[in-house]
């Protein structure tokens, strides 16, 4: 018996756990101050009197020569001393516990001596359907379940191993994952083999017989708790512990096999030996290369000494075998790990290999330099047009005969195995989009850049744009018979490779450069008979996927023939602006929305017309769906939110510049918008009509509609809601001390301004703080900002004369409604001009979160906008969602994810706040948390205060963090359901657990349009037309929103409210736990309590009965589910 003596001591991953990170974020938060605390603890234990002394003295002193050693590796060798201590700490996780490693060693005397027993036997393929005496033979019969067949009658000889060998990333210290896996080689006895066996699968049957053996004789022992056998592989799970995994491989002896013989233009199958759905003409198989099925033989005849050689290389390279665990995770968290669809293990280690030798990498650099060049050069290298070779010996011929035969090429030391033999272009390509992401993710200067490279899991629905599913059994058929029968011999017994790239080349081909990336990401098998689903994930290039005009080559031309060919009859010949007459593909398109389905309309003509799959499925759009209203006609088209901003910012423009027009003594220098529909996140937004009086309801008043008195409840006017704008001033040092008067003084502004747009046949209106303008169709609300009037707000004076200026919470309600709002209306604008789907994907967003009973007053419209903007501008580690859907299901997993007590939220917007003003505000934040709210948002525009998240409580951000798990948790799971029929499901309330529900009248819903279910009722807006007849309507008029109101205002001590702000009929009331309590005799304690005994209690009945009196007329009935 042959042994190798390899040690096990190597590193491993026991759990890694995704998504259990705060933990970790706490103690990196807390490890910078270690040194501080280790003294402190020092000095206390020491002389306890003299505290305040030892501190002042170890405030100054200097550090260790060992501090400053480390602190110039961690700027040489790192990016930060927070990304040092973030690795260090993320390495120290995936370390395996000694535990295992004894447990494996103890359990592996007893497979040793399980192979060291086996019986030996042989027998030819054509006797195993004859009567056998062999009991042992019988068993394997009915275990081995493989199709391979072969051109002979195969001598089957069962022995022992000739060896068996460990190998895998656990001898050279670079493993992760859950369990502790070792990979054992077991080689063939050489009398099991002939010289010829890589012909026609003799090889492969051989084998397949082999493990069966091995899997017949180990369960027979009892000394596995699980065992899995496949395809090439048998899967042990041990008896002593359920996180250790063995994976054992057959493999041929060393230099058994000529090399030379496996080259991939070379036919080592002379027939068809697969027995499958999918066959080709067998007279023809001879004639051309195996490339495949030759790669494939090379893997097994090279895997031992690939592993071996990359062993011997890595040994004692600890922070490159660290390197290589950081990789893997980097790798799996994509989803491109693997040998099917991404990087092999065995690619990954002879990639790092390739980089030792190239001197690339060396032994003194820090995990993540080895990480990062690995990055650098997969970024900056072309495997696909420039071959990469470990063997520098190898021929330009030989180099160009792999392109021929493979997509991606790169030879291990024998020039004959291409490592990257069974990836795909687009896989690869995609890799390569990765390390780009991953080395400006790392430079970021605001964004922890490791937790979104190595700590946050990338499923495919937050990491591509759409998905396309097909599930057409029959279709992949159609699509195997449409291939070249060459290409058909080229992939024999590989024929879901040659239909997956058949499908990419003509995806390719349809979408051009729509799209950035189309990328396999899984496929499914019944068995190895037929294909049953492919995955596809697909990534839109943002330049061109919207495009209307598929433009093709010039007229009259073999191109222009070809182009005609593949488009049918949606091609026809167009002449274009420079004069060219080319053949085109026009796509109508009224809205955004519809554009944005353009790549859709393609692909569904791709798979179904040109590949012939019917049963498919695209994930894009689905919950754009949501925020378009079923219940209203709109006068001109609309789709999601785009039109109907823009036609609000279009009449914004015109008005602002007629009164910057006016020669009023105040020059107006600027008009700002202040409501979120200037930056495209409004979900509704106002559409322009004329406004009319009902006579029997309203009646006209000046330039106002007003309701009669005494009020007719038969008829409740449309919402209509006021666009928010902020008017500034030139400098003027005249504005009086007196608030008062100064107050008054605006107020005749508004009136001279008034003056004005009446001389310009504009409707408007004087508020006591306002002016309201009707400006083609369309209500504008001017306020004017005077920092003066701020500055007056903040002016007290002492008892001794002293002035002095403090801020006020009416000060800084004004700041920040007519200063730092429209400062971020504007930022959140220029966000949306860069990225399209910004906007949409915040009115998503918006509504989902109102859907669920959360409104303004919990959470700020302004609020979501930035927590959204925040994943556009700090996407390092993301491609840009070029789609809404895509963003908003980003949305859900970071609010899902995210601690907000350890993490401030920075939104830099075009860079204004610069690396120090960053450092600084996280300092503050770390060392002063308790005094910012709950929520803290920084930006450029308000110095760090986050104003507007004071109402975000912890509470409110706990239930946000749980429907957003929730919710994205139904996504995932529903991801291969056709359409996503379960996204009506989560635009509705969970009413279950609230203590009181309130229903309303939906006839006094001025909002009831907004709903997104489908009612048989329907609102037709008509188009503006200018007319005299039109005044100023009645303005931010809803009931409900009012009631809502009224509730908080006296109730919001006892209870929280939750209602649906569009549209929503139940207001959903939650008691507050202390209130339940029991209060002793007191007067203070008498308020909403009854006497019960010697205590006060909650008087339920007398509030509840005062919900009712307070919305009489309003509320329809009011239920009491947990009494």
């Amino acid at each position: 018996m042959n042994e190798d003596s390899i040690s096990l001591d190597g590193s491993e991953n026991e759990e890694f756990k995704h998504e259990e990170s705060s933990g970790l974020e706490e103690e990196l938060l807390s490890g910078q101050n270690k040194r501080k605390l280790e003294k402190e603890a020092e000095a206390t234990s020491g002389n306890k009197k003299s505290k305040v002394d030892y501190d002042k003295a170890n405030l100054y002193k200097q550090p260790t020569a060992e501090e400053i050693s480390r602190l110039r590796e961690t700027e040489q060798l790192f990016n930060s001393n927070l990304f040092r201590l973030q690795i260090e700490q993320l390495l120290d996780e995936v370390k395996v516990k000694e535990k295992y490693k004894k447990l494996f060693n103890e359990w592996y005397v007893n497979l040793q001596n399980v192979f060291d027993e086996l019986p030996e036997f042989q027998f030819n393929i054509s006797e195993l359907n004859k009567n056998l005496k062999n009991k042992l033979i019988k068993e394997l019969i009915n275990v081995h379940d493989s199709n391979l067949k072969t051109d002979q009658d195969v001598t089957v000889v069962l022995k022992k191993p000739q060896k068996y060998s460990f190998f895998g990333l656990h001898p050279m210290n670079a493993g992760i994952g859950r369990k502790y896996v070792v990979h054992v080689a077991l080689t063939m006895p050489k009398e099991s083999l002939f010289a010829g066996d890589y012909l026609n699968n003799r090889f492969n049957v051989k084998c397949s017989y082999y493990m069966s053996y091995i899997y017949v004789n180990l369960k027979k022992a009892k000394v596995c708790s699980s065992l899995v056998l496949e395809t090439s592989v048998l899967q042990i799970v041990p008896n002593v512990s359920e996180k250790i995994c063995i994976n054992l491989h057959i493999v041929p002896p060393d230099n058994f096999f000529k090399l030379s013989k496996l080259e991939p233009n070379k036919n080592n199958i002379r027939e068809n030996y697969f027995e499958n759905s999918y066959g080709c003409n067998s007279s023809l198989v001879k004639t051309y290369g195996t490339p495949l099925y030759n790669s494939n033989f090379l893997h097994r005849l090279m895997l031992l000494s690939n592993y071996k050689s990359t062993e011997v290389i890595l040994e004692n390279l600890k922070n490159v075998q660290d390197g290589i665990k950081l990789l893997m995770v980097w790798l799996q968290h994509r989803g491109l790990f693997g040998d099917q669809y991404g990087f092999s293990e065995l690619l990954l280690l002879k990639t790092i290999t390739y980089l030792i030798m190239k001197r690339k990498i060396n032994k003194h650099m820090s995990s993540y330099q080895v990480v990062r060049n690995f990055w650098v050069f997969i970024s900056t290298t072309n495997w696909h047009e420039t071959p990469i070779s470990i063997c520098e010996e190898v021929k330009p011929d030989s180099l160009k005969t792999f392109q021929e035969c493979f997509d991606v090429v790169f030879l291990d030391e024998t020039g004959f195995y291409n490592l990257a033999a069974f990836m795909y272009y687009e896989v690869y390509m995609k890799v390569r989009s990765e390390a780009e992401l991953a080395v400006k993710c790392v430079d970021y200067i605001t964004f922890d850049s490791f937790g979104g490279l190595f700590m946050n899991k990338m499923n495919p629905e937050i990491q591509y744009d759409a998905l396309l599913i097909l599930t057409d059994s029959e279709g992949f058929k159609n699509v195997y018979n449409s291939i070249s029968e060459q290409e058909k011999c080229n992939y024999i017994g590989f024929h879901d490779r040659i239909i997956i790239k058949t499908i990419l080349r003509n995806l390719r081909q349809g979408l051009c450069k729509r799209v950035s990336h189309v990328v396999p990401i899984s496929s499914d098998n019944n068995g190895n008979e037929y294909i049953t689903r492919i995955t596809f994930g697909i990534t839109l290039d943002h330049g061109n996927a919207f495009s209307m005009i598929e433009k093709g080559p010039e007229a009259n031309t073999p191109e222009a023939l070809e182009f005609k060919k593949y488009w049918g009859t949606l091609s026809e010949c167009r002449r274009f602006i420079d004069g060219a007459i080319c053949e085109a593909v026009y796509f109508p398109a009224k809205t955004l929305q519809e554009k944005r389905r353009i790549f859709q309309t393609i692909i569904n003509y791709i798979v179904s017309k040109k590949l012939k799959v019917e049963k498919h499925h695209i994930i894009a759009d689905q919950f754009e769906h949501m925020v378009v209203l079923p219940n209203c006609v709109n006068p001109f088209p609309t789709g999601t939110c785009e039109e109907g901003s823009l036609n609000v910012i279009t009449s914004f423009d015109e008005i602002s510049k007629i009164l910057r027009d006016s020669k009023l003594p105040l020059d107006i220098t600027t008009v700002q918008g202040a409501s979120d529909v200037f930056c495209y996140t409004a979900p509704y937004p106002c559409i322009p009509t004329n406004h009319f009086w009902n006579k029997k309801v309203t009646t006209c008043t000046g330039n106002n509609i007003m309701f009669k008195e005494p009020f007719v409840d038969d008829f409740i006017p449309r919402y209509v809601e006021t666009i928010e704008c902020v008017i500034h001033l030139g400098m003027n040092s005249k504005w009086p001390q007196d608030l008062k008067a100064l107050r008054y003084l605006q107020l005749g502004f508004y009136l001279e301004l008034s003056k004005y747009l009446k001389q310009k046949e504009i409707v408007s209106q004087v508020r006591r703080d306002c002016l309201e303008v009707l400006y083609k169709g369309l209500v504008f609300q001017f306020r004017l900002y005077n920092p003066k009037e701020i500055a007056v707000l903040c002016k007290y004076t002492e008892p001794d004369g002293t002035v002095g200026f403090q801020e006020t919470a009416e000060s800084i309600s004004l700041e920040y409604n007519l200063n730092t709002k429209p400062k971020l209306i504007g930022a959140l604008h220029g966000l949306q001009s860069q990225n399209p789907s910004f906007g949409p994907s915040s009115t998503i967003i918006k509504r989902w979160l109102r859907s669920q009973l959360i409104d303004e007053y919990h959470i700020p419209d302004i609020v979501i906008d930035l927590l959204n903007a925040n994943l556009f501008i700090n996407s390092a580690s993301y491609n840009t969602a070029n789609l809404p859907q895509v963003a908003f299901l980003r949305f859900l997993k970071f609010v899902a994810s995210t601690n907000w007590k350890l993490q401030q939220i920075i939104v830099n917007f075009n860079m204004d706040l610069s690396k120090d003003s960053i450092d600084k505000f996280e300092t503050s934040f770390q060392q002063m948390r308790h005094s910012y709210p709950a929520l803290c948002i920084i930006t450029p525009y308000d110095n760090g205060k986050s104003i507007f998240t004071k109402k975000c409580t912890s509470e409110i951000l706990n239930r946000l963090s749980i429907l957003a798990k929730s919710t994205y948790s139904v996504v995932e799971k529903s991801i291969y359901v056709p359409n996503l029929f379960v996204v009506k499901d989560l635009f509705v309330p969970n009413l279950e657990g609230y203590n009181v529900l309130i229903h309303l009248k939906e006839c006094f819903n001025t909002r009831r349009y907004q709903q997104n279910r489908n009612s048989h009722r329907t609102i037709s807006i008509q188009h503006y037309k200018p007319t005299l007849n039109t005044k100023i309507p009645i303005v931010n008029f809803s009931p409900a929103n009012n009631y809502v109101t009224d509730l908080r205002h006296h109730y919001g001590n006892f209870a929280l409210f939750f209602h649906d702000s569009y549209g929503g009929n139940v207001i959903a009331v939650l008691w507050k736990p202390k209130v339940l309590e029991s209060k002793e005799l007191k007067i203070s304690h008498l308020e909403g309590r009854k006497l019960n005994n010697k205590s006060f209690i909650l008087n339920i009945d007398a509030i509840v009965n005062d919900f009712a009196v307070l919305g009489e007329g309003l509320v329809d009935k009011i239920e009491r589910p947990n009494s």
